[in-house]
């Protein structure tokens, strides 16, 4: 059987788009085999996963995690390596010289992620975006490239777009009850203040009678300051410290009780063309999406008539949308069906294996 081998050294190892969705479906067809950082063994399904130890810090992690996990990919003797990081680019190149082929996943814009990474100093910011930004770019002409988003196209013009689409056992059969005697809203994934922490607790402030509820990795400091400043006992934080598991947020999403999922973001260069995953997945659970009012936003949500847009810096109008489909149960209801037939029919996972599995079969012939 054909071998191949992902390899992460920032993601955990059960992220939902290395392990649950690309290792996952392309171990039907091929020898799949993980390189990824964990503190205990794993095992999932028919993939092969290697780990490597932690790093205690992100210097340690740049200087000792890349070269272990670059040993052990180079072990597995893979025909085609597939990497995810682009602190990896100069582990893949050598697997590249060595005679693999390799598969570059692009998951972020990098070049304003590093803009916005708290623990890179200020000066160094933009000089260390614009290094990693040529670098990518030039090294992309010995990989194969993956996007997990469509904007991505503008760095990587012959990039494959392989979107990161929730897979079909997330999608919530039958309807939901409108309303909730205990209305409340859910936000899932991590949180921080470019994510909108601080917008979230203006609204909590503003409606006492609203429950909203977090699911996700959020900083100590962070965390500590919306529950001392709520005014309401009305923001519940779950599993604050810690990576959330897909199963976590999924068996979450599955609950019966919440009126919307949020994705109110202020406006950031990184997140106003990005199409959020937690859109697909608040979707999938045939919840209304109360979001930011941004263009690619608006064109994806809206355009299914699929939520509320809202003005990140107006608390006035993210309480008239919330208080809308408290108002409006029917509307409400209408909004999670359009947002599920449109997943249902555009926007799942097993449509981009397809694509996934049309590029390994062009890299093995």
């Amino acid at each position: 059987m054909k071998r191949i081998c992902h390899l992460t050294s920032v993601h955990p190892v059960r992220d939902p788009r290395i392990l649950l969705k690309e290792c996952s479906s392309l171990s039907v067809k091929y020898e799949v085999h993980l390189v990824a950082v964990s503190e205990v063994p794993v095992t999932y399904g028919n993939v092969i996963i290697h780990t490597v130890p932690p790093a205690k810090n992100h210097i340690a992690r740049w200087i000792f995690t890349v070269g272990q996990v670059y040993r052990k990919a180079k072990a597995v003797k893979a025909a085609v390596y597939h990497f995810h990081d682009p602190e990896l680019i100069p582990a893949a190149f050598l697997l590249r010289v060595q005679g693999a082929r390799v598969v570059y996943d692009v998951h972020e814009d990098n070049y304003t992620t590093i803009l916005q990474r708290d623990y890179i100093p200020g000066f160094i910011k933009k000089p260390a975006a614009a290094i990693l930004a040529r670098a990518e770019q030039f090294m992309s002409t010995f990989y194969h490239v993956v996007l997990a988003e469509r904007y991505y196209k503008r760095r990587f013009p012959h990039g494959r777009i392989i979107q990161n689409f929730p897979m079909q056992n997330i999608i919530i059969r039958g309807e939901r009850t409108f309303p909730y005697t205990k209305p409340a809203v859910l936000y899932t994934g991590s949180l921080t203040r470019d994510r909108g922490a601080l917008e979230y607790l203006r609204l909590a402030n503003s409606m006492k009678h609203v429950q909203f509820h977090f699911i996700g990795r959020c900083k100590s400091s962070l965390a500590e300051h919306m529950l001392c400043n709520a005014r309401h006992n009305n923001i519940h934080m779950e599993k604050t410290g810690e990576y959330v598991s897909f199963s976590a947020i999924q068996q979450c999403l599955h609950m019966n009780r919440w009126l919307a999922g949020m994705a109110i973001f202020p406006q950031t260069r990184h997140y106003e063309q990005k199409e959020l995953t937690k859109f697909y997945e608040y979707m999938a659970a045939g919840l209304p999406v109360i979001y930011s009012r941004f263009p690619v936003w608006e064109q994806l949500i809206g355009g299914h008539s699929a939520g509320i847009a809202v003005d990140p810096g107006s608390v006035d109008s993210m309480v008239n949308a919330v208080q809308y489909l408290l108002e409006n149960p029917g509307a409400a209801e209408g909004m999670g069906s359009h947002g599920k037939n449109a997943v249902i029919a555009h926007y799942t996972w097993e449509h981009e294996a397809e694509k996934l599995f049309s590029l390994y079969e062009g890299l093995f012939r």
